[in-house]
């Protein structure tokens, strides 16, 4: 065989190039830098914030759950996703196909599978991390806490069933799995995001105190217009996917910043308890704390009006004493007194009547004097 006649790979390109357009092996036009700067800078982000979620639920508060671990199970998997992504910007995606050489090219496609393989766990895990969080800080609230369960109930499995099809599959049967994984993505983004804020919009709490925990729940609004970018991605991606190295960057650091975005959404709620003055702290993690009893569900605590412009005082001791005064001066021209005299009883045992039963032995003083 003539040597002369052999095929260079290293000086021919992945893709023929499109007509008056040259390959360039040198210095091509290369995305992949911003791409590992970009994922670099959330990448860490989101690892403080899951530090400083650590630090308030088990020095601080010292109640740590399984929403926690789940939180970092989604972090490793994003440290995992980002890891591999970088490493094929770091070999040829963020050029266009006719600018990589064609022997460098088939190195890349196990990567990439397994890069597509770790994306359902990242996104997934993330998404059970925020649905555990509100189960457990709206249990009370009946349609919130039903709405969590419906939520996990529906992600686990769907995401796993994903994870396996792309595990099992060849590239060229994935193509509709990305494009229902990009809707799927869509749909529970702004499933999740509003969950909450309907839960907290009907708190017991002052108007401003509503908005702001609102806006906090609202921050995952960005997660979900990067949802929305990355569904449309991944639709061009999997109908002209041709130019395979420059079209995947585009979807793998939508997904970057949107993954990333939803873990520190999981964690933002716990920052006042560490970061806030020692009032805001204490302020922050009794709100926390009580959230699930100042729901609307939750109405034993209204406070009793006053009855026919009259006031009532409470003495404390084992026989409560109730004594009845005028609110707004004397009634009548006359100013009339009366005490009423009961006893505390368990609240099991008092029943719906707020662990106070009335003696019938009661006795009434009154005094009328003229004005």
């Amino acid at each position: 065989m003539d040597n002369n006649n052999t095929m260079d790979l290293s000086q021919i390109p992945a893709l023929q190039p499109p007509t008056g357009t040259v390959s360039n092996f040198i210095d091509p036009t290369n995305r992949g830098p911003t791409y590992v700067a970009v994922a670099s800078i959330f990448l860490g982000l989101a690892t403080v914030f899951v530090g400083v979620r650590l630090w308030a639920r088990c020095i601080i508060q010292r109640s740590p759950w399984w929403d926690d671990l789940v939180c970092v199970i989604a972090l490793l998997c994003q440290g995992a996703y980002c890891g591999l992504n970088m490493w094929l910007c770091l070999h040829g995606v963020g050029k266009h196909m006719w600018d990589v050489r064609a022997l460098e090219f088939p190195p890349l496609i196990d990567p990439a599978r397994a890069m597509a393989d770790v994306t359902e766990l990242s996104i997934g895990f993330t998404k059970l991390a925020l649905l555990m969080f509100y189960y457990k800080l709206f249990w009370p609230n009946v349609a919130t806490r039903i709405g969590s369960i419906v939520g996990m109930a529906l992600i686990v499995p769907l995401y796993a069933i994903l994870f396996f099809c792309f595990v099992f599959l060849d590239t060229a049967q994935t193509v509709p799995l990305n494009k229902g994984m990009a809707i799927l993505n869509v749909l529970s983004d702004f499933y999740i995001l509003i969950l909450p804020i309907t839960s907290v919009m009907q708190l017991h709490l002052e108007r401003k105190k509503r908005l702001g925990l609102a806006a906090l729940f609202s921050t995952g609004l960005f997660a979900c217009i990067m949802s929305i970018v990355g569904a449309v991605y991944r639709f061009r991606f999997a109908e002209d996917g041709v130019d395979f190295t420059w079209g995947l960057l585009n979807v793998i650091l939508v997904n970057t910043i949107e993954c990333s975005i939803g873990i520190m959404c999981a964690c933002l709620p716990l920052f006042p308890a560490v970061f806030g003055n020692p009032l805001l702290t204490m302020q922050w993690i009794t709100t926390l704390r009580s959230l699930r009893n100042r729901l609307i569900s939750s109405g034993s605590n209204r406070s009793r009006p006053s009855v026919n412009g009259y006031s009532r005082s409470k003495s404390n001791g084992e026989g409560d004493c109730f004594e009845m005064k005028p609110k707004n001066g004397p009634v009548d021209g006359k100013l009339h007194s009366a005490s009423i005299t009961a006893t505390q009883t368990p609240a099991s045992s008092a029943g719906s009547r707020g662990g106070i039963e009335v003696r019938k032995d009661f006795s009434v003083n009154s005094v009328d004097r003229m004005a």
